[in-house]
């Protein structure tokens, strides 16, 4: 049996018991009608976002990623032996003993 067919015949059945129910569920199907509803803008009426508007949220959102990545991924730079504490670009102090 076809769907729409079983439910139009429950709906007569209800509208023939109960008339406040049967104008109500007119003024439903009048609100909740098929096809667009005219009290709506269209789409395209909608304001549009200019375009460097979009190109400067998308440079800050890169800008702050690449802030955080670098400096996740920087971290600490030095060795793996701790006793060097010399200071960077001086050579170590050699001890000559000529005369041994």
């Amino acid at each position: 049996m076809d769907d729409r067919r079983i439910l139009a015949e429950i709906e007569r059945g209800l509208a023939e018991e109960d008339s406040g129910l049967a104008a109500l569920m007119d003024a439903l199907n009048q609100q909740f009608a098929d096809g667009p509803a005219k009290d709506r803008d269209p789409p395209d009426s909608r304001r549009r976002r200019d375009w460097r508007v979009v190109a400067g949220i998308i440079f800050l959102v890169v800008s702050v990623l690449g802030l955080f990545l670098t400096a996740a991924l920087q971290g600490t730079s030095q060795s793996a032996d701790v006793d060097d504490r010399r200071p960077p670009g001086r050579a170590a102090a050699v001890l000559f003993d000529p005369g041994r």
